[in-house]
Formats: C-alpha cells, structure tokens, sequence
C-alpha cells in the first residue's frame, strides 16, 4: 500500500535583532542590523536613539546596518553605551504591520 498526500509549505518570516555589536574593524560583529530569513518585509523603518532622545541612525532600507556612527554612517564611532531602538515594517504575504522595540549595546 502506499498513500500520497499533497503537502503545502508557506514561507514564514522569522526574525532576529542582535543585542550588542562592536564597530571595532576586526571583520566581527562590525555592524548591526535586523536579521531575517525570507524577503517579504516592505516599508521598513529603523530608528536608532541615543540616551537623551536623539536619532544616531535612521534606515528605510533593511539591507543597510548600523556602523555604530552618528549622522547615517558618517563620522566617528560613538562612545560605548546603550542605544534605544525602533523597528517598524509591515509583511508583503499579509500586510501585517509589525513593531519591534528594544536596545543594542555598542561595544568598543
């Protein structure tokens, strides 16, 4: 006997957004950003604060990491401290908007 079924995968998106990098140039961990495993996301924001409020970084694309620098990656490194940050996106299989809240440490 044997028995034949049709089977139907749906893609999934799966996150992860690391929670401390070091911009040190050693090749590792040199830059942050969200990780993910299938490209379904569409009007992707992140917006990363400084300790008072301030935006550091801002993306709308999220192939584009942080380098641990003010003013979008120019200028120098900022010192070693906990960054607030903001991830806003919305799914293209649903159109579910998807919020993401929390912090990085920079690491020098």
């Amino acid at each position: 006997d044997s028995i034949c079924h049709t089977v139907v995968i749906d893609d999934v998106l799966f996150t992860y957004v690391p929670n401390a990098f070091t911009p040190d140039g050693d090749g590792d961990n040199d830059t942050w950003r969200m990780v993910y495993n299938i490209p379904d996301l569409a009007n992707y924001s992140m917006t990363v604060f400084d300790r008072w409020g301030q935006v550091v970084y801002a993306a709308s694309d999220p192939m584009i990491a942080w380098n641990g620098t003010k003013d979008n990656n120019g200028g120098d490194i900022l010192k070693q401290d906990v960054y607030p940050f903001r991830l806003v996106y919305q799914l293209k299989s649903t159109g579910a908007a998807r919020e993401v809240l929390g912090h990085v440490t920079l690491l020098k």
